[in-house]
């Protein structure tokens, strides 16, 4: 990219979108995942809103579909439980090396039963050495064709992603990067699919703005650092009453310091999972797959020093219904 801002995609195309995909400064290789509404005919359409005479290229990779029909998986959200870490020696022990896939069970962990055939989550990369990206997904490649997540050496990135398991009930994680490179990475899961009946149904929406801190849109207030904050989503941006939970898009704005927010259904001051990271006065969007606590609210909390404040915005793109 030329100049920095953010990309919308979307079912239509709007010149001046009220909500946002992806932000990003200019030169910046950055990924996010996303659940989108397709239009009529089955296209997408995606904005660069910046500075007119500014451009930028765009990659996309297709990892799912839905259809309006009852051929296909249904979704079971649930609490966000950490899978792996290597930093831990949970799933994998050591880090990932450049080139090398790693296969980490996923069935039979975290309560994802042995017949889930995809999951929903959150994937994290840590002390990288080097730059590039890491690929997920259900079989073992030494050279993808896709990725899941771009940083450079020794960020903290997350990304949202909806992924087929393979056979088995396993992810592959492969680091693409020059030889002899590695990183750690973290993996958190928000929910499964099922190949029959017994969870929700996707419903997809245009997406629409829900929270927004800096125009007490949503919330009143910036978020303060470990204290929960409870935003209504069910009743809202076209979201029924009976969802379950929802697919969106996670900005944080300007944080006063860095380390990550979490968003999940219920408030914690200590979060086991995150849902974003990002450093001090950036502005950094991840997609999410999220469960809706029972009263159809989500819930904030910015891990970070007490005394911090960050603005968020969230926007929701769509919702699950049993």
């Amino acid at each position: 990219s030329t100049f920095s801002w953010a990309v919308y995609i979307g079912p239509d195309p709007v010149a001046q979108p009220a909500s946002s995909t992806i932000n990003f400064n200019a030169g910046d290789i950055k990924a996010n995942g996303l659940t989108v509404a397709l239009s009529a005919t089955g296209s997408l359409s995606a904005t660069y809103m910046s500075f007119d005479g500014n451009t930028t290229d765009l990659v996309f990779d297709v990892t799912g579909y839905f259809t309006s029909d009852t051929t296909g998986a249904t979704y079971h959200p649930m609490t966000p439980a950490r899978l792996l870490d290597t930093r831990e020696g949970i799933g994998l022990v050591g880090k990932l090396v450049a080139n090398t896939p790693r296969i980490f069970h996923v069935t039979g962990v975290g309560n994802i039963p042995t017949g889930a055939t995809a999951v929903t989550g959150n994937v994290t990369v840590v002390n990288s050495t080097y730059s590039w990206a890491v690929y997920l997904g259900p079989i073992a490649t030494a050279s993808p064709q896709a990725s899941t997540i771009n940083f450079n050496a020794g960020e903290i990135k997350a990304n949202n992603l909806t992924v087929q398991l393979g056979s088995g009930g396993t992810l592959s994680a492969t680091f693409m990067s020059v030889s002899g490179n590695t990183t750690d990475l973290v993996f958190d899961v928000t929910g499964y699919y099922t190949a029959d009946a017994t969870g929700a149904k996707y419903v997809p929406l245009t997406p629409t703005r829900l929270v927004d801190t800096r125009s007490a849109t949503g919330l009143a207030e910036h978020l303060s650092a470990n204290a929960p904050a409870t935003f209504q989503v069910a009743t809202l941006g076209g979201v029924p009453s009976n969802a379950i939970g929802v697919t969106g898009n996670v900005t944080v704005v300007t944080p006063s310091f860095s380390w990550s927010v979490f968003v999940g259904p219920d408030p914690t001051t200590s979060p086991g999972t995150s849902t974003v990271n990002f450093n001090q006065g950036e502005i950094v969007a991840n997609g999410l797959t999220v469960a809706l606590h029972a009263d159809g609210t989500l819930s904030a909390t910015f891990l970070s020093f007490n005394g911090n404040t960050t603005d968020l915005v969230f926007d929701v793109t769509g919702y699950f219904v049993p």
